[in-house]
This record gives C-alpha cells, structure tokens and sequence, in this order.
C-alpha cells in the first residue's frame, strides 16, 4: 500500500507537470505576433499601427529592437505599403536587432511585389549646355543637355550606371578595338605567349586618348584570354608612344585574345566608356566629375522620361559578430524588390575569386549576410541592380535564399563565399532553392547565376538559370598554385592564411621535388583537402539553358579545385550553342576529382559532361549536340 502510495503520487506529478507543459506550449504556439506598419504616406511619430504607419525602415527598425528588448522571443512582422522607399544609406541588422531562436522577425510586403526600396535619386534641372565639350561630335551639339550632379549626404555622388523607368541606360561607349604589341614584342602566329604587362595596354592609333575627363574614362577588357573581363581606369595615357595605364592591374596581361573568338564580340577585346566622342544615340550618357555634371544625347529637348542615379551599392546588410559568437538569427524578408544599385569598382586591396570572377568578402551586393544563421530572403525581386544580388559571406550557416527573381543585374546572382584556405570553415548548410536567375552578369560579363566558393553541404536545387553572358553556375575552391605560393596579384592569392597551412604547403613541395619539380596535382588536393571547404554540395533539378553569349570557354555548370562529394543530378541543360566555346555543359576544370554526376539530361548543347581521374558520370543523358553554322 505505501508502494502504490508513492506511485500514485508520482503519477500525479507527472500528470501535472504534462499538463503544465502543454499550457506553456499552448502560450508559446499561440503567441501573438506583433505587427508594424510602414507607408511612403506615414509618419515616424505615429504608432507604426496600421491606420498609423511609419513612414521609414529606419523608424520600423527602432521599434522592433524596442519589442526585442521587452522579450527576445517575440514573434513581429513589419509590413510595408505598396509604393516607393529610397535609401540613402544602408540598413545594417546587427544582433539586436534579431530574436532568439524563439522568435521571428519578419519583414515583407503587404502586396508581393508591390513594396520597391531603391538606392537612387532622380536628376533633374537639365539644361541645353552653353559651354559644348570639344569631344561631343558636332553633328550631336545641340542635342546634349546636362545636370547638375546631386550632394547625397554632403557629398556629390559619382554615378556608373543611369536608370530609366524602362531599364538601364547605355553609358557612352566606343567602338571596340584590338590592343596593338609593344614595338619591341612579338608574338607567334596563334598568339601563344603570356608574357606582357598586366597594368599597360598599348593601342592603336587614336583609340586613347588624354580626354578632358579622363579621370571617369574606363577601359572595359578582355585581358588575354576570353573567359574573363576587366573594368580599369586610367592613371596615365601617352598618346605619342601609344600606351595607356590603369589604376590596378588587369586580370591577365593586356594583348590580343588568345585562341577564342567570342560569340558576339569576335576579335575586339577593348571598348572606352564614359566619354564624349563616344555619344551616339539619344539616351547615351557621359558623367564628368570635374565639372559636376552628367550630359546626356536627347531628341533636342530635355528628357521627357525621369533618370535615376544610384547612391548606394548595398541596401541591406546582415551583420552578426563572429567573435562574439552572436550572430543574427531568424530574420526573414519576403515580398520585397530592390532595384537601382550602383555598379562596384574593384580596389588595389580587393581579392579575387576563381579568375577574378568575383570578388572576396566585399560588400559588392544589393543584399548581403555576414555572420547569419536561419535567415530568409523569400519570394523577392532584384532587378536594374549595377552589381550583385545576393551574397553570404564568411559565418553563413543554414540560411534559405528561396522564390526570388534575380533579373537585369550588373554582376553576379547569388554568392556564397566562405573564408580561404586555413581560416575557419564557416559557410555551410544554406540552401538556394526555386529562385528563376536570368540576364545578370550585364556590366561584369564574367559573372555568373550562382557561385559557391569555400561554401559545403549546400542544396542547390529547382532554380531557373538563361540569358547569362558566360557560365550559368559556379562550385570551386582553390587550386594548388595558388596555396602553395604567396604573391601580390589580386586572384585567390590573399585568402590564404600562411600560418596554419604551412605543413600542408610544405609537404606538397615535397612532393613536387620528388616529381622534378612538377605538383602532382591529385595528391596535391588530396594534401589541401582539410583547407578546401567546397565539400558535399547538392545541385539537383535545375534548369539552365541560353548561357554563355558574351564569353567563351564557359559551361553551364562549372566545377573545380573543390573538396569530396560534391553531387550533380537531375538537371536539365539545354539549348545552349555557341561559337568557339572549349567548354562543356557539366566541366571539371582542372584539378577537379571527386564529383558526382547523374541522372542529368543535356539537349541540344555544343557539348557534354567533362571527367577528371575520380569523377563518375553515371545515367545521364546528352542528345542533340549541336554547333553554330
């Protein structure tokens, strides 16, 4: 009986504590969520109600790091009105304003599609010009109006690229030309030497010269090889001697293309942007920072359709503190279109990616996450943007990049860019899933729809992928020239930390000493393989057709230097015919083992599936290739 005592009473313990604890969940489940509302027609001393919206991001931000501190598991949404938000600076997220693991932050359009952020101002005030600029062809005189360029926080801004109602406008532009050799080089009839200089390009006659802005002048390039191409400035032309040098090195030594021709450019390889003599057709545009104004070619009369320069890169950054192991969690952004973004500008301190395909680290997007976890970008709408989408640098773990058009960018469509060889192996576990990505890459011709770069067990999967200028998707880490030695050069060298690899450094010179002095490259990556975090990514069930159109040597899907179990399946490539292209649809490029590749289907395509030593291919099909008349 004092048995049974006891074992009633922790029955009844048990039963209470039960009930206890579905009257907790029963709270917590049915939490209400609370609601701020945000309308270009509201005001920031209002109650954020939504008869009583805020008018700014920034108002709505205050209020919910004020819930925040009230309880760090609330459940809020921030609900935008349709219409118009500019930006004039960026809006950094940082822990406080995230909720615990409990909560969610949310923040959305009332209509999908309907609520716009832009990073950019209207210009107006424009007037026919009374002292002409002695380039302007004279036949184009007395139909360029100029404006003054607008003061955006104290400051003039220096636009790259001009937006209509209707798109981007076209920036001044010469025609193209092909670098001249230096008088005291020369070449062999394929052109198949690299030696030259990286920061001087010869030309020929009348191509360069000491324009009165040259100072805003650009050189757009394909250095040497087709795969890749430069924006560089100007810091010295010598028009008498014929050579011009740029304010950073270009990625490859600036002479004539080597082996390609390009689908749609052919042999010329160089184009000036930015200055007068270059004006051609109404709507053509040339910004001159020394005399604070953006002339324009018109009908012969102001422009009857508003232009908009673009004051910010980035709108929006998620910013966690790594160190403090405080990252920013459970924000999600949904419904929302970012459009009018200014173009990035590479710098002497800037690092590239794989061939300078894109940049490190840098905060060269519209929308970027550093030190995230659980956060969402849904069902959103990138467009008329000068540089990239999306992009996940460094601490980026378990993050959704789901639903979103990506359309009409200047660079890249969505990045994740872990930290380099013997830093910490962070970025992992994000998925970009059902997003449609097309026509990006308009200004950076290299960049591609998708980059994973130092970046592991990834689901890459349902996306839409066309009307890119080279390569439609990107998995890659680092190969072994690039680990082993230590240069200045901008490309991959720099993300290296030299301390914790040098074993590993040491031991592939080993290697390469035993094998007269060539790197056995398997067992090279094999050495670096706890340094490469390109491991077990998924691309499956994508859809990618109209890729490469600028470019050449490019694929569809592009893998190489990455990590083990990396899995390609279930995608459908098609349509994809090009003119000179050494690609294929599904390449290992270089030393790339270890990869996948199944069940994929390649219609009508100028090539097939790649294989390097330790790859398999199994199940696919490739029917159709097909190649340019």
């Amino acid at each position: 009986m004092h048995c049974f005592n006891i074992t009633m009473r922790k029955l009844i313990h048990l039963v209470l504590w039960l009930v206890l604890a579905a009257f907790l969940s029963s709270c917590q489940s049915s939490q209400e969520t609370t609601e701020f509302h945000v309308s270009p027609q509201g005001r920031d001393n209002w109650s954020g109600s939504e008869k009583a919206p805020f008018r700014t991001t920034a108002r709505a931000k205050q209020a919910v790091r004020d819930e925040l501190n009230i309880y760090k598991g609330a459940r809020i949404r921030v609900i935008f009105d349709d219409g118009l938000y500019s930006l004039d600076r960026t809006l950094v997220f940082t822990e406080e304003d995230a909720p615990s693991p409990a909560g969610k932050v949310t923040w959305s359009a009332k209509t999908p599609g309907r609520a716009v952020f832009t990073g950019a101002v209207q210009l107006g005030d424009w007037n026919k010009i009374e002292e002409v600029p002695e380039e302007i062809p004279e036949n184009l005189r007395e139909r360029v109006y100029a404006c003054e360029i607008p003061e955006v926080n104290g400051r003039p801004i220096r636009p790259k690229v001009l937006y209509s109602d209707k798109g981007m406008l076209r920036r001044a532009r010469s025609e193209g030309f092909v670098p001249a050799i230096e008088p005291y080089k020369t070449l062999g009839p394929a052109l198949n030497k690299k030696e030259g200089q990286h920061d001087t390009l010869w030309f020929p006659d009348h191509a360069i010269k000491n324009w009165s802005n040259l100072a805003d002048a650009e050189l757009l390039i394909r250095p040497c090889f087709g795969w890749v191409m430069n924006i560089l400035s100007f810091i010295e032309v010598n028009e008498k001697k014929g050579f011009a040098r740029t304010h950073i090195h270009a990625t490859y030594a600036m002479r004539p293309l080597m082996f390609q021709k390009a689908f749609q450019y052919g042999e010329k390889s160089c184009w000036i942007e930015n200055i007068f003599e270059a004006m051609r057709e109404t709507g053509d545009w040339v910004m001159d920072s020394g005399r604070n104004r953006i002339y324009m070619v018109t009908d012969g009369e102001p422009p009857d359709f508003p232009v908009y320069a673009p004051v910010l890169q980035e709108f929006i950054r998620l910013q966690g503190d790594e160190k403090a192991k405080k990252p920013v969690r459970n924000l999600a952004f949904r419904g929302l279109v970012f459009k009018h973004a200014d173009r990035y500008t590479w710098t002497k301190e800037d690092i590239g990616l794989q061939h300078d395909w894109e940049i490190y680290n840098r905060s060269d997007a519209v929308f970027r996450m550093t030190g995230t976890e659980y956060c969402t970008v849904d069902d959103c709408y990138f467009t008329w943007c000068g540089n990239t989408a999306i992009r996940l640098d460094g601490y980026c773990q378990r993050d959704r990049i789901i639903n979103n058009e990506i359309a009409q960018m200047g660079g890249t469509g969505i990045l994740l860019c872990g930290y380099g060889p013997g830093h910490e192996d962070v970025n992992m576990q994000n998925e970009v899933i059902n997003n449609h990505i097309h026509h990006c890459g308009l200004l950076y011709w290299m960049n591609t729809a998708v980059f994973i770069w130092q970046s592991r067990q990834n689901r890459v999967a349902h996306n839409l992928i066309h009307d890119m200028p080279y390569n439609g998707m990107i998995i890659s880490g680092i190969r072994p020239p690039f680990f082993i030695e230590n240069h200045n050069h901008r490309e991959l060298f720099g993300t290296v930390n030299r301390e914790t690899t040098a074993e590993a450094r040491k031991k592939i010179l080993e290697l390469a000493a035993e094998n007269n002095g060539i790197v056995p490259e398997y067992r090279a990556l094999d050495i670096m393989d706890e340094f490469i975090y390109t491991d077990d990514n998924i691309v499956e069930f994508n859809e990618i057709h109209d890729v490469m159109q600028v470019l050449v040597d490019g694929d569809a899907i592009y893998l190489s230097a990455t990590g083990r179990g990396n899995i390609i399946r279930g995608n459908y490539i098609h349509d994809i015919v090009v003119q000179g292209s050494i690609g294929h649809m599904i390449r290992n490029d270089g030393p790339q083992f270890w990869t996948r590749m199944e069940d994929n289907i390649i219609y009508h395509c100028s090539g097939g599936i790649a294989l390097q030593d330790g790859c398999s291919a199994i199940n696919n099909y490739i029917v159709d290739i097909a190649y340019p008349p």
